[in-house]
């Protein structure tokens, strides 16, 4: 194995063999970018039946969003979720996750230099310089 993908002797507990490292691929932490693994590793973690990981994993059903979506006949067909709880467990649990990453975004709200920063509102704006305050309206 290359040396940047093994462990040094140092990071080897003592008379442990020497063990390739794997890649570490980003990690994507909104659930509205996931993708098909993604997704399996929640599904498979959720306690419904095992071959909906499996079938998740390999197939091309979209995101979060549009699992969330899927009929229950296409929920089962595609997933082999047959049973009503099955398919309401993993539903609620992609919908919870894809809330909590709403409410999270949404949260952090905008700043003025994010409106600074868009180009179509960019050339609406007045600059500071030619701002003046002619009169006060009221005191308080």
């Amino acid at each position: 194995a290359p040396a940047a993908l093994t462990r040094t002797p140092s990071e080897r507990r003592p008379g442990s063999p020497e063990l390739p490292l794997r890649r570490r691929l980003p990690v994507v932490a909104s659930p509205m970018l996931w993708r098909e693994p993604e997704l399996a590793k929640v599904v498979g973690c959720l306690g419904v039946a095992p071959v909906a990981a499996e079938r998740l994993a390999s197939s091309r059903l979209g995101g979060a969003l549009q699992i969330v979506e899927l009929s229950n006949a296409r929920m089962s067909q595609e997933l082999g979720l047959v049973a009503p709880l099955e398919r309401l467990v993993v539903r609620r649990a992609l919908q919870h996750l894809l809330e909590a990453d709403r409410y999270a975004n949404s949260s952090r709200g905008r700043s003025l230099r994010d409106v600074m920063d868009n180009p179509g509102l960019r050339a609406c704006m007045i600059p500071l310089e030619r701002l003046t305050m002619s009169s006060t309206i009221s005191q308080g």
